[in-house]
């Protein structure tokens, strides 16, 4: 049995899968797969018996300390009878006992290094039937062992003179930070968020196409044709076309008891409200900042805008063909006004396009508009840490942030630079 050993998820897995009596867990947090091996240990009454200890601490999970899936997976087994659950703020040392397997290691949190090489030991491992002492003994290759060196668990290479220098050197030469400065690498967590929200595809009464001023303005004088705009707003008059569509209430689709969708009649101004009331429930306007949500509610809110997205695709399907309807008389009102404009132009006796050339030009721009599709666009950013010392900043939050938000609204971490990570002046060559 090698004593020192790097210690995983799945190390810790494998050994509480293969418990027969009892285990005993302590950690600061547990994941996904360590929970999975209890939850399959633990299905049956007679099975071992599961003692787990953990830091309750949110903040845990946030450094890395295991990961959400794990402690939800471990919520939903506490009802079992041979699981106890315990906690211990502040709790980081790792300690499993499984029968007669004991393992100690020290947990390290995913946000400061990745997962372990075996080449990487950081626990220890030993038989509750042995001489402890003896077991150390041999595992380090100590003088008083009869451990030969090539046998020892870890400590198999001398560090020599040489070697020494050579660190001491690179440290000279790169003084490490001053411990009060060692936290400049943060791990900064906040309560909010600001969002960016982008609506495609709803206001289509508003819309407008181009048309060339020489149609348009054709019996305005030259001289001011530059005064006027060439736009127009084929859809103005649909203001009242009202859609079947799913009905949402409260940001929820509506289904009957049968579980089918409830379906109701939307004008673009109900479809627009419905946003509208989406951004009410969940979105502060921050002054001179902008949209901000707090974390809580981002997965909620995300849930009902796509929701909405899909009540929108279907209002823009419908209102299209409400729409194409309408569409050769409304290409035939239009074609009818330009025509009458070209005819009463100062100079009449110039070339006139011909009607069905005036027709195609505004049922092709007419068209043109459909190629938009709805969508929301949404796009968190998170807060900025100089933004935590701005006056201004702090006050403009104050008059949004609900008081049970203002306290502790910003939280900082200490954290070294993750294992492995990348010089990025040493990527350019």
């Amino acid at each position: 049995m090698q004593t020192f050993t790097a210690v995983t998820d799945e190390s810790l897995a494998a050994t509480i899968a293969r418990a027969k009596s009892r285990v005993v867990l302590v950690t600061p947090g547990i994941s996904e797969i360590v929970a999975q091996a209890i939850d399959a240990l633990t299905a049956t009454p007679d099975q071992p018996k599961v003692v787990v200890i953990l830091d309750p601490d949110e903040d845990a999970y946030r450094v890395g300390y295991g990961d959400p899936k794990g402690i939800e997976l471990l919520r939903t087994l506490v009802e079992r009878p041979n699981i106890t659950l315990r906690s211990q703020r502040g709790l980081r040392i790792g300690v499993l006992i499984a029968d007669d397997n004991i393992l100690l290691w020290a947990p390290t949190p995913k946000a400061v290094e990745g997962d372990r090489a075996a080449s990487e030991p950081n626990g220890i491992r030993l038989d509750r039937t042995a001489d402890v002492s003896a077991q150390l003994n041999q595992a380090v290759g100590s003088d008083d062992s009869n451990a030969v060196l090539t046998g020892a668990d870890i400590g198999r290479e001398t560090l020599n003179a040489e070697q020494v220098a050579v660190t001491v050197k690179a440290l000279a030469a790169n003084p490490p930070a001053p411990v009060d400065l060692s936290k400049i690498a943060r791990v900064f967590s906040t309560k909010i968020q600001f969002v960016e929200c982008t609506l495609r595809g709803a206001q289509w009464t508003e819309r407008e196409t181009k048309v060339s001023s020489l149609l348009l303005n054709a019996d305005v004088p030259e001289g001011l044709k530059e005064l006027f705009d060439t736009k127009i707003r084929p859809f103005s008059k649909q203001a009242d076309v009202a859609v079947e569509v799913q009905a949402m209430v409260r940001g929820q689709l509506a289904f009957d008891a049968a579980g089918k969708p409830i379906m109701d009649l939307r004008t673009q101004a109900e479809i627009r409200q419905d946003w509208d009331d989406i951004l009410k429930r969940y979105l502060r306007r921050m002054r001179s900042f902008g949209l901000l949500i707090r974390r809580a509610d981002k997965p909620a809110f995300e849930a009902e805008v796509a929701a909405f997205q899909k009540v929108l695709q279907a209002w823009v399907k419908g209102f299209r063909k409400e729409i194409e309807k309408d569409e050769k008389t409304l290409v035939a009102e239009i074609t009818g006004l330009i025509m009458a404009r070209m005819a009463a132009k100062p100079n009449s006796a110039a070339p006139q396009m011909k009607r069905d050339a005036v027709e195609t030009m505004i049922r092709e721009g007419i068209q043109g508009m459909r190629v938009i599709e709805p969508s929301v666009k949404l796009v968190f950013k998170d807060v900025s840490w100089e933004s935590t010392g701005d006056p201004e900043f702090r006050k403009a939050l104050g008059e949004v942030l609900p008081k049970e938000d203002a306290q502790g609204w910003f939280k900082v971490y200490a954290a070294a630079p993750q294992r492995g990570t990348a010089d990025l002046f040493s990527q350019d060559g």
